[in-house]
């Protein structure tokens, strides 16, 4: 009985050991299957980490076994198939078999491979293992897809413009056949036609004739509004000038007895009449200020400024303006520097271009924070002499660089003003023969820039 039982015994290790061999043959036989198939074949586990993909995946998607293991399913796939693709994987991962998916993937070296496939999940006892998917290269197809979808539209264009000229020919030949067998009523009626059409023509003549006296008449009166828009523009401008000098009047008046009370001569004041009288006194000197701009605005426009041009030197003027507005720029600790190369002599009303000068150094200092920088440079350029105003300051919307030298117009509505020293500068400047223009941007400062020509 002990020796048949350790005949069984062997008999079943037998057994097993075939069956063993004959799953590892089996195995062998689908994995070269796999590794040498057409198609790219993958396996994912759930957290999209490859954990196997044959030689055809490799080849078309130029990675090696090495980089393959550090990547993961959404690393090959094209940024706008990721969204789609995590779906299907999700569904898959659930037990879900997808029969038809189609994306893209990358290459390492980025090349775009249109694909399609199916996606399954293994399972074992019960439990998700991995997904594996089966995908073929369909590039060429795609092409072909293109192609012809190409030739589709250009046959049909080609049908649609031959019907159309076949359309076209036949009702040609129709209109032909048609005008044929009315040639003789034709030729009956072809007098009462034109008799119809000279009387036409001569109705036409005559609403012509009425429309020119009409046009003639509406530009009588666009001439009769343009002259009322001219002489109501003149008014505008007598009165703002009445104005302006009614203001000045009153503007001595309260300048001169600023003046006594400081001096004291109407007695001693309390620190909160001086500090109130200093109030006034700045108040006064910006309306002064203002009312000094509208005149000189509405000579310019009107042609009455006069210029007292002379041939001189430029640079001692910009040193007198720089040094007259150092102590403004000091109050607000800003660097005020100036820059002047040899200049040759131009010819120019000193008093004029010293209020340029005035004008755009004050605006920099204005429009710059404590701390900041102003500079004040002058160069020859050819025939002209450039002069340059730059600052640190806030800068300016290029939106509004357009209107800068518009009268009234204010870029920065933080800062008080009236919106004309701009416009100012700009007839001065040109009234000298020269341009002025500005280069800015918000947050890096403003640089002012003029020309005048030099003295021949």
């Amino acid at each position: 009985m002990a020796k048949e039982k350790k005949t069984a015994t062997l008999r079943d290790i037998t057994e097993r050991k075939r069956a063993e061999g004959e799953l590892r043959e089996s195995e062998e036989r689908f994995r070269d299957f796999f590794e040498n198939a057409s198609d790219l074949m993958q396996r994912v586990d759930k957290e999209g980490k490859f954990v196997y993909v044959n030689r055809k995946w490799l080849k078309t998607l130029e990675y090696t076994k090495e980089e393959v293991k550090k990547l993961t399913l959404w690393d090959i796939l094209r940024k706008d198939q990721i969204p789609h693709c995590m779906e299907v994987f999700k569904r898959v991962c659930g037990g879900e078999t997808a029969e038809r998916v189609e994306t893209v993937f990358v290459s390492k070296n980025g090349k775009e491979i249109p694909v399609e496939g199916t996606a399954s999940a293994q399972f074992k006892d019960g439990k998700f293992v991995e997904t594996r998917g089966i995908f073929r290269d369909i590039t060429e197809r795609k092409r072909t897809e293109e192609a012809l979808r190409k030739a589709h539209d250009e046959l049909e264009t080609r049908v649609q413009e031959r019907t159309a000229e076949l359309t076209k020919a036949n009702e040609a030949l129709q209109a032909e056949i048609t005008e044929r067998k009315r040639a003789e009523e034709k030729a009956e009626k072809a007098k009462k036609v034109l008799e119809e059409r000279a009387r036409k023509l001569e109705a036409s003549r005559s609403a012509m004739t009425y429309l020119l006296k009409d046009m003639d008449r509406a530009r009588k009166e666009l001439e009769r509004a343009y002259e009322d828009l001219k002489a109501l523009d003149r008014m505008k401008d007598e009165f703002i000038s009445m104005s302006a000098h009614e203001l000045k009047t009153p503007l001595t008046a309260v300048t001169s007895l600023f003046q006594q009370m400081s001096s004291k001569e109407l007695g001693e004041l309390t620190k909160k009449q001086e500090k109130a009288l200093g109030i006034i006194s700045r108040g006064v000197e910006r309306l002064r200020g203002s009312v000094e701009k509208i005149l000189e605005i509405l000579k310019l426009e009107s042609g009455r400024m006069e210029l007292f041009k002379e041939k001189m030197q430029l640079a001692p003027l910009i040193q007198d303006v720089v040094e007259h507005m150092k102590p403004l720029a000091t109050l607000k600790k800003i660097t005020f520097t100036q820059r002047m190369n040899k200049l040759p002599p131009v010819e120019a009303d000193g008093k004029h271009i010293a209020t340029v000068l005035t004008n755009l150094i004050e605006n920099a200092i204005k429009f710059t924070p404590e701390g900041g920088k102003v500079t004040v440079e002058a160069e020859q350029r050819g025939n002209q002499i450039l002069v340059q105003v730059r600052d640190t300051g806030a800068g300016i919307a290029k939106k509004d660089l357009p209107k800068l030298f518009t009268k009234f117009f204010q870029a920065n509505h933080t800062k008080p003003g009236t919106g004309l020293g701009l416009s100012i500068c700009k007839q001065l400047v040109g009234a000298h023969g020269g341009e002025i223009w500005c280069e800015s941007e918000l947050g890096k400062g403003s640089t002012f820039s003029f020309t005048l020509p030099v003295k021949g």
